[in-house]
């Protein structure tokens, strides 16, 4: 009788394996989550079967995901035993709104991956393709490189720390010149439908009197 075939194997839920690391939430999620681990924690530190369902809304594999984009981000310490909210994520919560982007910006910049895409473009207006394309080049799974992107600006855009922008005008205006279309011809080409077509993202440039430009 032919072998019975076996089942292929799942990748676990917090990356592949040889994978690089990073954040599977954006930052703005992640500060949802921290605002609720900063309230748990208040009178001490607590073992992970309280903080993952507690928290996270999970006590399995994905708990243990978005425990992860935490500590990559600098707002959760500590391990499954004893785990706690950061100086970093008492400071954004309890911050006013003037003291709040530094501290979203310091957020951001302790996941390791996130930085390094951060300085190869800082001061650029680049497309997702080239910031996935850097992705890879950081060893992040070909089948995970799209994920990674978005949750890369996401997470720069609520850090302030880049805008997206849509070269819609000029790619409307090319289309109406190669259909014939009176201009402006937004009724055939609608602004969201570009928006998928032809996305761009600026990189802020480094700004000397933050504290994480010399880091």
């Amino acid at each position: 009788m032919p072998e019975a075939e076996k089942p292929a194997k799942k990748p676990p839920k917090g990356g592949r394996k040889g994978e690089t690391l990073y954040p599977k939430l954006n930052l703005k999620q992640a500060l949802e989550y921290s605002e609720k681990l900063v309230s748990k924690t208040h009178t001490g530190a607590q073992p992970a079967t309280t903080i993952l369902p507690g928290v996270f809304a999970n006590a399995g594999p994905v708990g243990k995901v978005r425990a992860s984009a935490l500590k990559q981000f600098g707002l959760l310490s500590g391990d499954p035993k004893a785990y706690e909210a950061t100086e970093l994520a008492k400071q954004i919560m309890a911050a006013t709104p003037e003291e709040r982007p530094a501290s979203l910006r310091l957020a951001f910049l302790n996941a390791k991956l996130f930085k390094e895409i951060f300085e190869t473009y800082h001061g650029d207006t680049v497309t997702k393709a080239k910031i996935k394309q850097r992705a890879l080049n950081l060893d992040v799974h070909p089948e995970s490189a799209d994920e990674c992107v978005e949750l890369f600006v996401d997470s720069a855009v609520t850090a302030g720390l880049a805008v997206e922008k849509h070269a819609c005008k000029r790619l409307r205006q090319w289309l109406c010149a190669k259909h014939k279309e009176v201009w402006p011809g937004t009724k055939r080409f609608p602004e969201a439908s570009l928006h998928d077509v032809l996305g761009l993202v600026c990189i802020t440039k480094r700004t000397r009197n933050l504290p994480w430009a010399s880091s």
